[in-house]
């Protein structure tokens, strides 16, 4: 990334949050929080978060606390863990 797209962004990163009602954000997390450890649709809480300026990271982290992180295998990877199973039995 061009530095000088990057230090751009990250200032009005800096304004956005400067700017915000940290207690409605805190608010709005908690409310997106206490969803996602329920089974109702989370999109609305996630709207309501970005209403009151909470940023992607933000959002995406409440909801990782929750249901926590996947990533994907590398194809030689399955391949192998397949053989593994296969061998086993």
């Amino acid at each position: 990334m061009d530095p000088a797209l990057e230090s751009g962004q990250v200032e009005r990163l800096r304004q956005v949050r400067a700017s915000r009602s940290q207690a409605a954000v805190e608010g709005k997390l908690g409310a997106l929080e206490d969803a996602a450890r329920g089974a109702g649709n989370l999109m609305p809480m996630i709207f309501d978060a970005a209403d009151a300026y909470a940023t992607v990271g933000e959002i995406s982290d409440r909801l990782r606390g929750v249901f926590g992180e996947w990533w994907i295998f590398e194809i030689e990877e399955l391949t192998s863990l397949r053989r593994r199973i296969c061998a086993a039995g």
